[in-house]
């Protein structure tokens, strides 16, 4: 596993469980995505698949689509109380071979680009490129840029180029705010950010149509921001494994985390997306670890293979796409309780329709309530003001149980930890002193 976020969660919690854990990095620090380097892949495109690769996606002025409360961990707040001088930003939005038990796949999904088939792209004559490697705006000064896709990254970057770009066009095959798509008004801080459908065609001499709202006699730059694929390259050299990398999903798990027929032996740690993901990645890694201690079971395969089975004739009957197979948004609630109910039970015990009875000795707390409401606000909020979210709010009630939560949890570390409590207190005072 990787030191990225959910292999950092799911290591603290096997360790917690007891067993001997190995953690795998290729960066020179822990982090993943989420250190920033200048360095981008030698392909701007990251089409080649001989191109010097870069594993990060972040771009230079990034701040999370998430409030800090709502991303901390339940023992590692993200507020700047509990970080002290780790909080360098108070804003809210901020080859070698061994043998193992066990595996677990915590190496992140934001790091192999997904390309779209364009026509005409081969012969186009301006820049293409992935998000992956768009760090700053300054190289799009003045020039009309294409951005690809409305998601968080493309409806981030359209207005980071806008700022200094003359003309913006984000194209996509659909919005966070559906009336958006039938708003001819352009917006971005320079009101000159334009909405259309996805690009149709790609011509030779620099224009570029669209399957919605009118062509653009020539462009300078596309950016795609459309998104990753999970690519385990480790997972490829085994046939019974292969299967596993390379698409816009992770086919055939239970959970999004087993394959049946494994069971805990191999076990994906951060799948889902449109979650908030640090949280759930210790919730997974909670049922990981007492999987393997043999305090929590899997049902049995038979019941696995029929679970997977219904989620995916249910998005067939619902029109859903295999590559929003991880996709959660408001089932992710749900889900969170039933990985805080499968980790929480001492024994796991067999019934009829319930596999696992809840009242068994259920230890995992589940996420509280102001998480899921921190959430919704913040959605609400996003497509209520695109432009400025970040920096006005509407959840004050949530923020204030975050700011409770905290106030608990520093009481009980104090008692666990006097010593380190009383050096710490010492320290702030120290500080206090010298400031005034």
């Amino acid at each position: 596993m990787w030191a990225c976020a959910a292999g950092l969660a799911s290591i603290k919690e096997l360790l917690a469980e007891g067993h001997a854990v190995t953690g795998f990095e290729q960066g020179a620090k822990p982090g993943g995505v989420w250190v920033y380097g200048d360095a981008t892949d030698s392909d701007l495109l990251s089409a080649s698949q001989s191109r010097r690769k870069v594993h990060g996606s972040m771009y230079r002025d990034l701040r999370t689509n998430l409030p800090r409360e709502l991303m901390g961990f339940a023992e590692l707040p993200f507020m700047p109380a509990a970080m002290g001088p780790a909080s360098s930003d108070p804003r809210r939005f901020c080859s070698h071979r061994e043998e193992f038990d066990a595996l677990v796949v915590a190496n992140g999904h934001y790091s192999e680009p997904n390309l779209p088939q364009v026509p005409g792209s081969s012969g186009w004559p301006g820049l293409q490129m992935h998000s992956h490697n768009y760090r700053a705006p300054e190289a799009f000064r003045d020039q009309v840029v294409v951005v690809v896709g409305a998601s968080n990254s493309g409806e981030d970057v359209c207005r980071e180029v806008s700022v200094v770009a003359s003309q913006v066009i984000l194209a996509a095959r659909s919005w966070k705010n559906p009336a958006w798509g039938d708003d001819p008004r352009p917006f971005g801080s320079r009101n000159n950010v334009s909405r259309r459908g996805m690009i149709s065609q790609l011509h030779p001499n620099g224009r570029v149509d669209f399957t919605q709202g009118p062509a653009l006699p020539a462009a300078d730059a596309i950016i795609y921001c459309t998104g990753y694929r999970y690519k385990f390259p480790f997972l490829e050299q085994h046939p019974d494994t292969a299967g596993l990398s390379g698409q816009q999903h992770v086919p055939g798990l239970y959970q999004h985390m087993f394959v049946p027929q494994l069971g805990p032996s191999l076990a994906f740690v951060g799948l889902p997306w449109k979650v908030v993901p640090f949280p759930q990645f210790e919730l997974q890694a909670k049922l990981i670890a007492r999987l393997l201690s043999g305090r929590a079971q899997l049902p049995p395969v038979s019941e696995m293979q029929a679970h997977r089975a219904a989620h995916y004739a249910q998005m067939q009957a619902e029109g859903v796409p295999l590559r929003h197979c991880h996709m959660m948004g408001e089932q992710q609630w749900a889900y969170n309780d039933w990985l805080a109910e499968a980790a929480g039970a001492d024994v796991a015990k067999w019934a009829e329709d319930e596999w696992l009875d809840k009242a068994a000795g259920a230890d995992v707390a589940k996420l509280p309530a102001w998480r899921a409401a921190m959430y919704a606000s913040t959605g609400v909020n996003k497509r209520a003001h695109p432009d400025d979210y970040r920096d006005r709010w509407d959840d004050a009630s949530s923020a204030a149980a975050a700011e409770a939560e905290l106030a608990v949890l520093t009481q009980q570390l104090k008692a666990l930890h006097p010593a380190a409590a009383a050096a710490a207190a010492a320290a702030a005072a120290a500080a206090a002193a010298v400031a005034s």
